[in-house]
């Protein structure tokens, strides 16, 4: 089977070292010396000639940009638009741009997997934790209230830290009888942000406000949502020298790349092995 890897981190990397041993294995973005694996170029790329296409976890933004070891690496548009039926396309976030792009009955999240999506998020609560273990951390607020904030919340409150939670009002929030908790706003951002040494962002969405930014005391920030992020880039640019703030991504693959790089491996093979 012909398998190409256009761009990703390092789980990619154990994944295309393993799949080597078996499959014919092609890659872009990164630096591997091995006659086992082959390196692809943009430049004449034809994606009908592999069985499996695998794109970053992160995906591919609305800019036809990919994430890989070498940097950011821009697609051509023509790369994507002769395809034919049979290739499967696999990443983690089926962005906007990949459905625009490919066709839904060919491209597969990992994150529809379920165990793939429990023990990426483990990880990633584990090395949000690991982030901030050494950081005073006598207060700590976490925008959201998903899979990631819940786990947070309860982990961080477990271990006696105080523990405010910024969100849109849910039943689950109520039920699980959170204390410290403040509906969403600008204002209760401006608030919490005065009394928290930490702040974790688990939305995707430029949810704070410039005022926060730019107040005399700003916490430490640390952003683990997915694009567009927690703060508007222009906004990031503009107090960079002024605040702490950490866009801390792909946190499996740093934390943990080679127990994340096997559940992905595994979920992989479970297609392959059906083709």
């Amino acid at each position: 089977m012909n398998i190409l890897f256009l761009g990703g981190d390092t789980r990619y990397r154990y994944m295309i070292e393993e799949l080597s041993k078996e499959h014919v294995v092609y890659q872009i973005g990164f630096d591997i010396s091995d006659n086992n694996i082959f390196e692809e170029s943009l430049d004449s790329l034809d994606l009908t000639r592999f069985d499996i296409v695998l794109f970053p976890i992160s995906g591919l933004n609305d800019n036809m940009e990919i994430k890989s070891e070498k940097g950011i690496l821009e697609l051509p548009y023509e790369i994507l638009s002769n395809l034919n039926n049979e290739t499967l396309f696999f990443t983690g976030l089926k962005t906007k741009k990949l459905l625009e792009l490919i066709p839904i009955s060919q491209l597969i999240s990992f994150l529809d997997d379920k165990e793939v999506e429990e023990i990426n998020n483990e990880l990633t609560v584990e090395g949000t934790i690991d982030n901030i273990r050494n950081r005073k951390n006598d207060s700590v607020c976490i925008i959201g209230y998903g899979t990631l904030g819940k786990e947070l919340y309860w982990r961080l409150t477990d271990a006696g830290i105080k523990t405010f939670v910024i969100s849109r009002p849910k039943e689950l929030i109520y039920n699980d009888h959170v204390m410290n908790y403040y509906p969403l706003s600008d204002e209760n951002i401006l608030e919490v942000f005065k009394v928290c040494d930490i702040v974790i962002n688990t939305v995707p969405y430029n949810i704070i406000p410039e005022e926060a930014i730019s107040a005399e005391y700003v916490p430490y920030i640390l952003d683990i949502a997915s694009f567009p992020y927690g703060i508007s880039e222009e906004i990031v640019n503009k107090y960079k020298n002024l605040m702490e703030y950490n866009l801390y991504l792909g946190i499996p693959s740093k934390f943990a790349p080679k127990e994340a790089s096997d559940i992905l491996l595994k979920s992989l093979k479970k297609v392959i092995d059906e083709r």
